[in-house]
């Protein structure tokens, strides 16, 4: 066999737990959501570790783990499901839920049914696995049978728990960030939409993984390139998993308990003068706005309101939500700037901090948004004015009014 076969097999397990151990033992100020996906990479570890006996042809060894694949495999979706819930949830959650319950029951099934079976049965097994499906249909074995109505019923409720977790998932993710652009003035530093992709890759893989139970090994063995593309994938998506997982944290949460707004209509809220007066004083008179990073508490804190009433008043006054009026005031602020004829000295990206935006791409694409062009068109369009307008007074022969005297 040779050896890029061996490592291209090992690889997904191998990164797994390089995550694994980097959340759970050697990573500093980890919160409960990073703990929460080592434990998240371990369990990947021992599913793709159960998978290498199977690549590399020993069938048989497959066979006897076949118990910890189906519980490990089980395990998966609820726990990606619970980890996306950790990040985007204020409440409490308990650990174990309902989902966690079939990689119990049906990694103990298997396991049972698995002691009473002769040496032969568990060759029936291999037999199925080994790419010859209909195999145990015509088995006379008891066990045989209910073994593997126990597995494929264990495929069934694999199936569910992907459409559970695609469908759920999803929805709270795109709940988040539609909550995000009230809370942060800068939402792309807490984003989960790659979330989203890492999901669409789980689905794609487990899908894969179906296809290679179902036609067996000889199928590899006879194109090993086909395991080298999802390997390689495999390994890929863990590792960008694990690289988001590290920048995410419990810091994502867009209230805490004790933040949490009243509940009341729109329609009961009446805006007073004097907050009026105060936000135009201390919100945009003294450009608040400009601060890098500002959390709508903040602005709160600073007019001595809460949440609900400082929205609602963006909302009717403005009929924008909190993000979207900083990051127009801001490109505002950017136009005055702009117009200053020193600003020519810095860069683009000294200007878009100066005015409060995380990255030069946000502060473009919010320009360009409320101006219909980029910073750096509208300078040059100003340039073009500034230029046709002294070509306008520029005397174009000065030798001809002169008379030649000069």
């Amino acid at each position: 066999m040779n050896s890029w076969y061996l490592i291209v097999t090992c690889l997904p397990s191998m990164v797994c737990f390089g995550w694994a151990i980097w959340f759970l033992l050697l990573k500093e100020g980890k919160d409960t959501p990073q703990q929460f996906l080592g434990w998240f990479m371990g369990v990947g570890f021992i599913l793709y570790l159960v998978y290498i006996p199977y690549f590399l042809h020993r069938i048989g060894v497959f066979v006897h783990l076949l118990p910890v694949y189906t519980a490990v495999s089980l395990l998966v979706y609820p726990m990606y499901h619970y980890y996306v819930r950790l990040l985007v949830e204020v409440k409490e959650i308990k650990v174990w839920q309902r989902m966690y319950l079939p990689a119990v029951i049906f990694g103990s099934l298997i396991y049972a049914i698995k002691l009473w079976m002769s040496p032969d049965d568990l060759s029936q097994i291999e037999e199925f696995f080994k790419g010859n499906p209909h195999q145990w249909y015509a088995s006379e074995s008891v066990s045989v049978l209910l073994l593997m109505s126990v597995y494929h019923l264990s495929r069934l409720v694999f199936t569910f728990q992907v459409i559970f977790t695609l469908f759920h998932n999803f929805r709270l993710i795109h709940r988040y960030q539609k909550e995000l652009t009230s809370y942060y003035s800068d939402p792309e530093n807490h984003s989960l939409h790659p979330l989203k992709y890492i999901l669409i890759g789980l689905i794609v893989t487990s899908l894969y993984s179906v296809v290679a139970n179902s036609i067996g090994v000889p199928f590899f063995l006879n194109r090993p390139w086909l395991l080298i593309m999802p390997a390689g994938m495999i390994s890929m998506l863990i590792f960008f998993m694990g690289y988001q997982g590290n920048r995410l944290s419990l810091a994502q949460h867009l209230l805490h308990p004790e933040e949490e707004p009243e509940t009341f209509s729109d329609t009961e809220l009446v805006f007073s003068e004097g907050f009026e007066e105060n936000f135009k004083s201390k919100f945009l008179g003294e450009k608040i706005f400009l601060v890098p990073g500002i959390k709508i508490t903040t602005v709160c804190e600073l007019l001595e309101t809460n949440r609900t009433y400082l929205s609602v008043y963006i909302n009717k006054t403005y009929q924008c939500n909190f993000c979207t009026l900083i990051n127009r005031l801001r490109v505002q602020h950017s136009l005055q700037q702009l117009n200053q004829d020193s600003i020519g000295k810095y860069s683009m990206n000294y200007l878009s901090e100066r005015c409060g935006f995380s990255s030069l791409n946000t502060f473009y694409r919010t320009f360009n948004k409320e101006f219909g062009m980029t910073p750096g068109q509208y300078l040059k369009l100003k340039a073009e004015e500034v230029a046709d307008i002294q070509g306008k007074y520029q005397p174009k022969n000065r030798s001809d009014k002169t008379g030649g005297l000069c």
